[in-house]
């Protein structure tokens, strides 16, 4: 599964192009990552990524490790 900053253009191209696996393959963040992503950067000023939203989200206990893209890459960082 990829994750990807360009969650919609990435899921309409797959969508356009037919390819069921991947489709499958594009990790669509649950919509508090990106209500969380705007508040945060209408407050601050500061581009942050939805990978590190996610990230600090699961960490704190918002998230669920099923919601979560990949949870071994959000360990190595938060090490």
């Amino acid at each position: 599964m990829k994750f990807s900053e360009n969650v919609l253009e990435d899921f309409y191209e797959a969508l356009a192009g037919g390819d069921e696996g991947r489709l499958r393959g594009v990790h669509i963040p649950r919509s508090e990552v990106f209500y969380v992503k705007a508040a945060v950067e209408a407050r601050t000023g500061q581009k942050v990524s939805l990978r590190h939203v996610e990230k600090v989200l699961y960490e704190e206990g918002y998230l669920k490790r099923k919601d979560v893209h990949d949870l071994s890459a959000v360990a190595t960082e938060s090490e």
